[in-house]
């Protein structure tokens, strides 16, 4: 290895630190201010957290948040199932719960992937949603969400992308 080349690693490294260091010190001050009821504030500005669909936050534990979502009839398809859109947005609706920190301008991140694997039919009358950080960066945040039925059936696997916007 020439002189040269470790001199790049070495100072690759190094701004890698500072970049660790720079996430750490932006998030973990706001990740102890999170709170169960500030995040129901903050997400109660949102489309869904504002609307009749009857989402409720939990918990939250950090980063990973568990919702809930009771459906109505006009929520079902011709086979008296949830329809898979409302799966979908109840989803993005937990991860975005489970990544919105305090004092960020609230909800300064929007959804740039997601992807769901529907496994069970949606019925009942309640699904629960259980968002798990798998990573948070300094502009990327990655979630995986399952939603059960209220009865544990297992129906859907979902994993969403959001960008921060700040």
């Amino acid at each position: 290895m020439n002189k040269n080349t470790s001199h790049t690693d070495e100072k690759h490294s190094n701004n890698f630190a500072l970049q660790k260091d720079f996430n750490d010190i932006r998030w973990q001050g706001r990740i102890a201010e999170k709170t169960l009821e500030n995040t129901r504030e903050i997400m109660s500005k949102t489309p869904a957290g504002n609307s009749d669909l009857k989402i409720r936050i939990e918990k939250v534990d950090g980063h990973d948040a568990e919702c809930s979502m009771s459906f109505t009839p006009n929520m079902e398809n011709s086979s008296g199932m949830l329809m898979g859109g409302y799966t979908f947005l109840f989803a993005d609706f937990a991860g975005g719960a489970a990544d919105v920190m305090p004092g960020l301008f609230d909800n300064m991140h929007i959804t740039v992937d997601g992807h769901i694997q529907y496994l069970a039919p949606g019925e009942g009358k309640t699904i629960i949603a259980r968002a798990h950080c798998e990573h948070f960066g300094r502009r990327l945040a990655y979630y995986s969400v399952q939603i059960y039925t209220d009865a544990g059936r297992h129906i859907a696997k979902v994993s969403l992308t959001y960008l921060h916007l700040v």
